[in-house]
């Protein structure tokens, strides 16, 4: 009997010591670094076991239906079977302190964008037809920029962001080309 007993605690304690070292490779919970974060990770860091982690959906104070729309998309993707999703709340009403950042819109109407990408170009340097999903991460969180042209062509990149599962995402900037249905990812 007192072998038995023996055995077992060795056998918990070896569990344990595997799952401490090299299981976290194993079982997906290893803790990465923030500089190596790419769109291949998505939904995390906005995402951590199932459940949204701190993160905000910020619009811009004057936002429009296609903003707001984006916005919706994207929170309804990131919930997942949540009853409660991320916050969607304007650039001028994020709560002080760290947070991991969904961006919607441009330099011009979003304060947050242009600070986040060091510019004040409100079609953030593409051309007509395109949008773009920017990653950037920092010390403890990270900002997920979704921005386009003109609020016309929002919708692509919120399209691809929503239904994450179905585009290959990678790298830490995407330019969305092409037509609804039919939409051409480039990677930076």
């Amino acid at each position: 009997m007192e072998r038995r007993v023996g055995i077992i605690a060795i056998s918990l304690f070896l569990v344990a010591l595997f799952l401490v070292t090299v299981g976290s490779d194993y079982t997906g919970y290893s803790v990465l670094d923030q500089s190596q974060l790419t769109f291949s990770q998505y939904p995390f860091p906005f995402v951590k076991n199932n459940v949204p982690n701190e993160v905000y959906i910020v619009m811009p104070y004057d936002y429009t239906y296609n903003e707001f729309k984006a916005a919706q998309d994207i929170a309804v993707s990131i919930q997942g079977k949540n009853p409660v999703g991320p916050a969607i709340v304007t650039d001028k009403d994020v709560p002080e302190g760290e947070h991991n950042l969904i961006l919607i819109g441009n330099a011009c109407n979003n304060d947050l964008i242009s600070q986040e990408l060091a510019t004040t170009s409100c079609d953030t340097g593409l051309q007509a037809g395109q949008a773009s999903l920017t990653l950037v991460n920092h010390q403890r969180t990270s900002t997920l920029v979704v921005s386009a042209y003109n609020n016309a062509y929002l919708e692509k990149a919120a399209v691809v962001i929503s239904n994450f599962n179905f585009y290959p995402l990678t790298k830490t900037n995407i330019i969305v080309n092409g037509e609804l249905g039919n939409l051409v990812l480039n990677y930076f």
